[in-house]
């Protein structure tokens, strides 16, 4: 009983050592409180100056296209009617960016080209003015636009770059402003910087536009005019009464720890990027084409998971088969012909027993870009800009070939022309380019 009691007392006193320990020692406390993330603003605002061709024939102010710095929020950058050739149109666009730095984008597409009725001095000129609205119309291809990187005076001058240029139909598409591969103002690489403004000059033309830089200055068009000029020479009566629709969206992200950003690969606008190709009868000696009423349309998107737009044609040969094709070269063309370097069937039709393919979906897995890097069109050396090749003058100077060819003279399994009777084909009126989003 008693080292029972004697180990009791022990541990009473090791207790209490512990605790007087508690207080023994220095000590000192630091305290930070209400730690915080704060997320950074990316926040694009955009202004537009519009001038517009005026009842005298000179540019005058427009105020239904002009507006100042906001978010948009149904502002049109284009809303003029009863235009005439020669017509002309500058705008200045301001892109501001505020907060951090970022990548800049542009989409623009084209909703409507319609004949939107035929009037007897069009049917002159455009026989395939048969049934308006189809999207059939020609003054897509008669406004020319040219987009040019601006110091902010909208007129165009010496030392500044177009980075773009050609008719609607060429506009169409992605735009990169300013990315990690593209700068337009900078003609090198790179984000704008937080609280940067930029400038865009646009200009059109219904006819022919030409531009001519004028030596710096700080006045505008109105002050300075002829940097762009217009020339309506050349627009026959094709285009009369006809409507284009389209939409612009510009889209800035993040330049921080988004070092590999591109506007062709990474952004995707709101809505799918279509274009419209023309296919045409042509004369084979002279490749040009032949006014006897045959002509396609061919709606399609230039990037998705699928080949992918409508088609419709007319002046056909009645109740035949039909496949529309891509027709690619091989560098010896006229010797080892075909269009199977590699070539792809798209689509096959019937026309009806009027001759026509009214309008009609078009889907396909091509499993590649077109054109195909062996595509001989795909490189520079062809180039169909500028009668360069003696025979075309295209708006895409590199690119992919279709067709639309009785299915008779075609090889679906070789993707190869079989049989030669142009007089019964479609030929390209410009070139294509498609990306493959899962190729």
């Amino acid at each position: 009983m008693k080292k029972i009691l004697i180990s009791a007392s022990i541990v009473v006193a090791v207790a209490a050592v512990v605790v007087g320990a508690t207080t023994a020692f220095f000590s000192d406390t630091e305290t930070s409180t209400g730690n915080t993330f704060t997320a950074g603003a990316i926040d694009l605002t955009v202004d537009n100056q519009s001038y517009v061709t005026g009842p005298d024939g000179h540019l005058i102010a427009s105020p239904n296209t002009s507006w100042t710095l906001s978010d948009i929020t149904g502002q049109l950058f284009f809303n003029f009617s009863d235009l005439k050739p020669g017509d002309i149109g500058e705008d200045t666009i301001s892109l501001h960016v505020d907060s951090n730095d970022a990548y800049l984008c542009a989409a623009a597409r084209v909703t409507a080209n319609d004949d939107v009725t035929c009037t007897e001095p069009e049917l002159t000129d455009d026989t395939s003015c048969t049934v308006p609205g189809l999207g059939t119309g020609e003054l897509a291809n008669a406004i020319n636009f040219a987009f040019w990187a601006d110091d902010g005076d909208n007129v165009y001058e010496d030392g500044e770059h177009i980075f773009l240029q050609g008719p609607i139909d060429s506009v169409n598409g992605k735009i990169a402003l300013a990315d990690s591969q593209h700068n337009v103002w900078t003609r090198s690489v790179g984000p704008l910087g937080a609280g940067q403004t930029q400038y865009i000059g646009k200009a059109w033309c219904f006819g022919k536009i030409t531009m001519h830089p004028l030596s710096q200055g700080t006045s505008g068009p109105l002050e300075r005019p002829g940097s762009v000029t217009c020339s309506g020479a050349d627009v026959n009566n094709a285009a009369q009464s006809d409507k284009v629709m389209g939409d612009m969206q510009f889209y800035a992200v993040q330049a921080r720890n988004n070092a590999g950003f591109t506007c062709a690969t990474d952004y995707t606008p709101d809505y799918p990027i279509s274009r419209t190709l023309i296919l045409d009868n042509k004369n084979p000696q002279t490749w040009a084409r032949v006014n006897d009423g045959m002509q396609g349309t061919l709606a399609y998107g230039i990037s998705g998971s699928t080949f992918s737009g409508t088609f419709q044609a007319t002046g056909l040969v009645q109740s035949t088969n039909y496949s529309l094709i891509y027709y690619a070269d091989k560098g010896t063309r006229f010797t080892s012909w075909g269009g199977d370097n590699p070539g792809a069937l798209i689509a096959t039709f019937a026309a009806d027993g009027s001759g026509n393919i009214d309008p009609i979906a078009v889907n396909q897995e091509l499993n590649m870009d077109l054109p195909h890097p062996n595509d001989w069109n795909a490189n520079a050396s062809p180039n169909y800009c500028d009668n360069h090749n003696g025979y075309d003058d295209y708006n895409t100077c590199v690119g992919a070939k279709i067709w639309l060819v009785p299915s008779g003279d075609y090889n679906s399994g070789t993707k190869k022309l079989t049989a030669w009777n142009p007089a019964n084909y479609l030929f390209e009126t410009d070139l294509i380019i498609y990306n493959d989003t899962n190729n």
